[in-house]
């Protein structure tokens, strides 16, 4: 099949959006052609906040253009990673939407210059979700505000998880040492990704006399914690460079669990009890 693939970030690029779109490209690529559709159309999403230019309100002329130059050509499906670049697409082949999450749920995560914008960026989710043919999103969290904020019918959503952003032919089943946990937590930024929950749960740990270590990868806390011995901070690890991609994963292989603290639950297991302990974060 041909592919159209929207994004308004390069897809071909493994930095980008943790590798996650680099390994579905590549994975689709196997028996497909894909075409990104981005660098006449759209600057790069870093320059949207610093500019103060949000896509949103250009939707409209998104699609128009986007729709002329698919029109043109003979693709056979269309994917879509950004709504504001497919809410007002008219193409005659099918509309994969693909995300990991919808406006509603993300927006407690960026800046909102006004009301008027949420208004805005609402109404281009909702015809994103209305003109897609089909959706593809990570999870059921993603599914579920699809559905309830934005009346999607359900049926033609499907939750796909993306798998992993990394690739490393070596066996991950290994017998570790369950006598330490070792947590690792791994986030560019720090205060959206809840780095400072971590941290202080790592700390409740340790106080409460747990035997645990917790390495801190892609970014730096902001007052940097007293010397510990069980806490590693690594301030970036470049996964298209081979020596950072196997540090990366020596470090997860002998990881018990990856901490993702925008759950709001820590999960820690404790070696010297038969059960699963929950700490609130």
């Amino acid at each position: 099949m041909n592919i159209a693939f929207l994004s308004s970030i390069d897809p071909f690029d493994i930095k980008n959006w943790s590798g996650t779109l680099y390994y579905i490209t590549n994975s689709l690529m196997k028996q497909n052609s894909i075409e990104w559709i981005e660098s006449n159309i759209v600057h790069s999403s870093s320059c949207f906040i610093k500019n103060k230019f949000y896509p949103e309100s250009y939707a409209q002329m998104y699609g128009k253009i986007i729709s002329e130059r698919i029109n043109r050509y003979d693709y056979d499906i269309i994917i879509v990673r950004d709504y504001f670049f497919g809410a007002y697409l008219k193409v005659k082949v099918p509309i994969i939407y693909i995300g990991d999450s919808t406006f509603q749920l993300f927006k407690k995560n960026i800046y909102l210059p006004s009301i008027k914008f949420e208004e805005i960026a609402n109404d281009v989710e909702k015809r994103m979700i209305d003109n897609a043919n089909g959706i593809i999103f990570s999870s059921k969290w993603a599914k579920e505000s699809a559905i309830c904020d934005y009346s999607c019918n359900k049926d033609k959503i499907y939750v796909v998880e993306f798998g992993a952003n990394i690739s490393h032919s070596e066996d991950w089943q290994r017998n570790i040492d369950i006598n330490v946990c070792n947590l690792v937590f791994v986030g560019v930024n720090w205060q959206k990704k809840g780095g400072d929950k971590v941290l202080g749960a790592y700390r409740k740990l340790k106080s409460e006399g747990f035997p645990c270590t917790l390495t801190i990868i892609g970014s730096v806390p902001p007052e940097m914690p007293q010397e510990d011995e069980g806490l590693t901070i690594i301030p970036f690890l470049d996964k298209s460079k081979s020596e950072d991609l196997n540090r990366l994963c020596e470090i997860l292989y002998h990881s018990h669990f990856l901490i993702y603290p925008q759950n709001l639950m820590l999960l820690v297991l404790y070696s010297a009890k038969p059960l699963l302990t929950a700490y609130q974060v």
